[in-house]
């Protein structure tokens, strides 16, 4: 029994030798990067689909082996890397060798700073010593078959001798070796787990191995069982269980607060409930932790909501992936872009209405034509052109949500995708925002500066993001100078809703100190007294950045009166954050 056993082992390796080279060469036929390169003295290799989205997932060994969720993580965006530490039982070199792996990863190919780690048999012991080790480099354990106590397969490989020696480096005795799994498993229990084993497995038993450990107070943990099933094959088929475990998104990290943060909150909640304001949702985040959440009236903390122009920052985005990626630039003209609605008649300032100009809302009308244009099935792009343009673009502030529009539009036509498309792989899918939903115009348009739905969370982790130079668990994922000038003052601002030639009445003293909507404008987005920045959509949706206190405040409401809505976090939410 124990010849067969360990010819059945070695022939499958053999398989698994044949199916790698198999399984990389299918992917770079089909146009993805395939990179073979050596890293700390091991095989590495990395297969990057064409539009990665920056979440990826490691083996320590078997490549190409059961590549189920691989291929289907490969499919959905996602990265793949193999780091081939097979033999090496997570000795300390294994690990530092990982670590220098996943530099390696986000280095080269801007991949996240946190890896989905994928351990297959004695991959799987490999797995959970890393995330013990390093707890804050792994998102999430995808466990299969997996060693957790090396005694039980000493009979089947020859390897327990060069472990011990290896781990002998930690002055770990070899029973100390042999449970260190087990013993350190507390370290991981934040970490979302997905485990599955052969119920009939005569090499790695669940009961003798993984059945072990102590599992409770694992945040999130899903142990599968294939009825008869032995040590091979490994995953599930269809394997769509593991895929959607590992593609949902993690929840933001909350942080437990001391009484006196706690009564700043309830005065918040009290001064919304005195003034009648009709508040849906409220999350506060500090040093990237939610403070505070609190969903009331029609909000839910899974409920997408309308976010109006709170809208129009997602479409700025949009247009900085664009401008990075060579598509046209801040100072390319609007004419430029859509000869074929230029009017017959083109005065010098439309020919000068620039990318810049729109997203500053200095496209030189005087007053916004928005209202009168959304509600006709007539071009909105051309109707938007048509109209007179009375002042300089550049030179005169008017807010302008079909300029907006016209934004997602030119994003459309030269990149040939819808921007709710042309961000999923780039913002959407890096930050966890699942299935966004944008409202499109007659010409089948994203509407840009309005008709997006997100929840709460989904907003708090684009203005986190923003708050972190565009980066999201150390990657960049909005381009690093977009994220610094979005919410830079640009130009000097006036509310919503006033023609431009009232720019001199709101400079007034009282305006600068009182009103947040004078206090100048970025690239779609407010900026807000106390040095901060804003997304403003109508009925008070806020995404509302304080660099000074590295705070992130999101408000979801139907309440017109939007500066109170402001004070009133100001004056309780502030004091929490001081």
């Amino acid at each position: 029994m124990k010849k067969l056993t360990t010819l059945f082992f070695a022939l499958s390796l053999i398989s698994m030798t044949g199916l790698a080279q198999n399984w990389e060469d299918h992917y770079a036929s089909i146009g993805f990067t395939v990179q073979d390169t050596t890293i700390c003295g091991r095989r590495a290799v990395f297969v990057i689909p064409q539009h990665p989205n920056g979440r990826w997932i490691a083996r320590p060994a078997f490549i190409g082996a059961f590549a189920q969720v691989d291929d289907a993580l490969l499919a959905k965006g996602w990265s793949f890397g193999l780091l081939d530490l097979m033999d090496e039982y997570a000795s300390p070199s294994a690990l530092d060798a990982f670590n220098q792996f996943c530099d390696y990863a986000s280095e080269k190919y801007n991949l996240s700073g946190k890896v989905v780690i994928e351990g297959l048999s004695r991959g799987g012991w490999f797995s959970l010593i890393y995330a013990e080790n390093y707890p804050d480099r792994v998102e999430k354990l995808y466990i299969d078959a997996p060693l957790c106590d090396l005694t039980g397969f000493a009979e089947h490989n020859n390897f327990i001798k060069d472990a011990e020696e290896m781990w002998a480096q930690k002055g770990l005795s070899p029973e100390k070796f042999h449970t260190f799994a087990r013993d350190n498993f507390y370290r991981i229990k934040d970490i979302p787990i997905i485990a599955v084993y052969g119920a009939a497995d005569p090499i790695v038993p669940f009961e003798k191995q993984l059945g072990t450990f102590n599992f409770s107070g694992c945040k999130e943990i899903s142990i599968v069982g294939k009825t008869g099933c032995a040590h091979h094959p490994h995953s599930l088929v269809p394997c769509d269980t593991i895929v959607n475990f590992l593609t949902k998104p993690r929840p933001l990290a909350r942080l437990s607060i001391n009484p006196s943060r706690q009564q700043c909150f309830q005065n918040y909640i009290d001064a919304v409930k005195n003034a009648g304001n009709d508040i849906h949702s409220i999350m506060v985040l500090q040093h990237g932790k939610v403070l505070f959440e609190q969903w009331m009236s029609e909000g839910a903390p899974d409920k997408p909501h309308a976010l109006w122009s709170c809208s129009k920052t997602f479409c700025s985005a949009a247009v900085g992936f664009a401008i990075t990626e060579g598509y046209f630039s801040l100072d390319t003209r609007i004419i430029d872009i859509f000869p074929e609605f230029k009017p017959r008649k083109v005065g010098k300032n439309i020919k000068a209405m620039r990318v810049r100009d729109l997203l500053t809302m200095t496209c030189g009308h005087e007053t916004d034509p928005t209202y009168e244009i959304w509600n006709t099935k007539e071009g909105w792009i051309r109707q938007f052109l048509a109209k007179e343009v009375k002042y300089t673009p550049g030179t005169a502030f008017c807010y302008n949500s079909l300029g907006t529009y016209v934004l997602s539009a030119a994003v459309q036509k030269l990149t040939g995708e819808k921007i709710v498309d042309y961000l999923r792989p780039r913002l959407f899918e890096p930050l966890g925002i699942a299935q966004p939903k944008w409202d499109e115009s007659p010409e089948g348009v994203c509407c840009g500066g309005w008709g997006l739905s997100l929840k709460t969370e989904d907003l708090a982790r684009m203005g986190q993001c923003l708050l972190q130079g565009g980066k999201w668990e150390g990657r960049q994922v909005i381009p690093e100078w977009w994220a610094k000038e979005i919410g830079a003052k640009q130009v000097e601002s006036i509310p919503g809703g006033q023609p431009a030639n009232k720019a001199a009445e709101f400079q007034s003293e009282y305006y600068k100190e009182n009103n947040d909507w004078c206090q100048g404008y970025g690239y779609q987005m407010w900026r807000c007294r106390f040095n901060g920045y804003r997304a403003d959509g109508a009925s008070s949706q806020y995404i509302m950045v304080f660099p000074d206190m590295d705070a992130v405040i999101i408000t979801t409401a139907h309440d017109d009166d939007m500066q109170r809505v402001l004070n009133q976090v100001y004056d309780n939410i502030f004091p929490a954050l001081r």
